[in-house]
C-alpha cells in the first residue's frame, strides 16, 4: 500500500473512532493482523424475536469464556439485565446463559486487542471482514428487532438494515462506568428501563 493510501485509511479509521489521536488510530490499524481469528461466536435462540449485537469480545470476559457478554463486569451487568427482562433463565455469573427468545453476538468475532493486550475498538478492515458472518447470523435468527449495543455498532447496522429493524442502547460498559454493577443501583435500573424501551419500540 502506498503512503498516500495508508494515510487516507488512517484518516477514515479516525473518523470512526472519535476520542483517539491519529497516532493511536494508526497503531490500532496496524494491530489488525489477526482479525481472521475468531475469539468467540454468537449464541442463543434461533429463530428469536430479539438480537443483541456488541462490538467485540472483552479480554477479561468473552475471550476467556468464548461466550459474548459473560464473566467480566459489563457481561455480568448485561446478563443480569436480560434476566430482569425475562430474556434469560440464568444469573449474571453464568458462562453458559440459557437465553429466552433472543440471540447475542458481536460485530467482530476476532481478538481485538492492543499490543499490551488491552481492549480497543476494531478497525474498518476488521469490521468489514466479519460483516458476512453477521449477515448470516441475522438471516438465521430472523429477529423482529436488532439492538445495537453502542453507537459504533449502530452506525454499521444502519448501513446494513432498515432503521425500523435496528434500535440503539448504550453499551453495558457505559452503565458499568456509572456504577451499575452494584445491586439496586440507579444506573442498573436505568439500564433495564432503556433496554426495555428499545425492545418495545
Amino acid at each position: 500500500m502506498r503512503l498516500r493510501d495508508t494515510y487516507r485509511t488512517v484518516l477514515r479509521e479516525a473518523m470512526l473512532q472519535p476520542g483517539l489521536t491519529l497516532g493511536e488510530v494508526a497503531k490500532n490499524w496496524q494491530m489488525g493482523l489477526a482479525y481472521e481469528e475468531a475469539g468467540c461466536e454468537g449464541y442463543g435462540r434461533t429463530p428469536a424475536d430479539f438480537m443483541f449485537v456488541g462490538i467485540s469480545a472483552g479480554r477479561l470476559g468473552a475471550l476467556k469464556t468464548r461466550v459474548p457478554f459473560t464473566r467480566d463486569a459489563s457481561g455480568r451487568i448485561f446478563q443480569r439485565c436480560l434476566n430482569r427482562l425475562g430474556l434469560s433463565r440464568s444469573d449474571e455469573f453464568s458462562i453458559k446463559p440459557d437465553l429466552v427468545n433472543c440471540y447475542v453476538t458481536n460485530l467482530v468475532k476476532a481478538r481485538v486487542l492492543t499490543q499490551k493486550g488491552l481492549n480497543r475498538l476494531p478497525t474498518v478492515k476488521e469490521i468489514v471482514y466479519w460483516l458476512p458472518t453477521l449477515r448470516e447470523e441475522v438471516s438465521q435468527v430472523k429477529p423482529k428487532r436488532i439492538i445495537a449495543l453502542g453507537k459504533l455498532v449502530l452506525r454499521w447496522l444502519r448501513r446494513e438494515y432498515p432503521s425500523s429493524l435496528v434500535n440503539y442502547v448504550p453499551h453495558p460498559r457505559w452503565y458499568q462506568a456509572h456504577g451499575a454493577l452494584a445491586q439496586g443501583s440507579r444506573s442498573f435500573e436505568q439500564m433495564v428501563r432503556d433496554y426495555k424501551v428499545a425492545l418495545e419500540a
